[in-house]
């Protein structure tokens, strides 16, 4: 039997109207628009922004859009959290390389797949070859990343 793709998949709303929201798909309250041309509500606009950078239609980098006449940057939320995130790793990698103890928890958190904890392994693994690079390898015992490098190795095929 045959089924039509059109049947299984559901219908994607279109914006039927010039004047409706493409995310909320009700009438464009105070419209604002972005840099890249494509117009939304305030309300949707705002709220987007803070949780995405880029136009929901287009994808283009928004960092501020028109309101009014007036420009309003958009507050990158997202460098405050990279920051925090980065931090993370770091920390991580940092106590991966110094503590047997820290490995077998990464280890354990994986092989139990407690939530983050591949993701917490995956950028470790990526850290310590980014460490092991030659302008980096300077600032560290070449025989303690090579190890830590096996050790998150073994954690890694876990997750396969």
């Amino acid at each position: 039997m045959k089924t039509k793709v059109g049947s299984v998949l559901p219908k994607r709303r279109r914006v039927k109207k010039k004047h409706e929201c493409a995310v909320c798909y009700g009438k464009r309250v105070h419209m604002a628009k972005l840099p890249c041309g494509h117009r939304f509500c305030k309300p949707c606009t705002s709220r987007w922004t803070k949780q995405e950078s880029s136009c929901p239609l287009c994808r283009a980098v928004v960092r501020s859009y028109q309101y009014r006449g007036k420009t309003i940057n958009v507050e990158k939320k997202s460098q405050a959290q990279e920051m925090m995130v980065f931090e993370t790793v770091v920390a991580a990698t940092t106590e991966f390389l110094s503590s047997s103890a820290f490995q077998s928890q990464v280890r354990d958190d994986v092989a139990e797949r407690k939530p983050g904890a591949e993701l917490l392994a995956t950028c470790i693994h990526r850290s310590l070859y980014i460490l092991a690079e030659e302008e980096n390898r300077e600032n560290f015992n070449v025989v303690e990343l090579q190890e830590a490098i096996v050790a998150i190795e073994s954690i890694m095929e876990l997750t396969l």
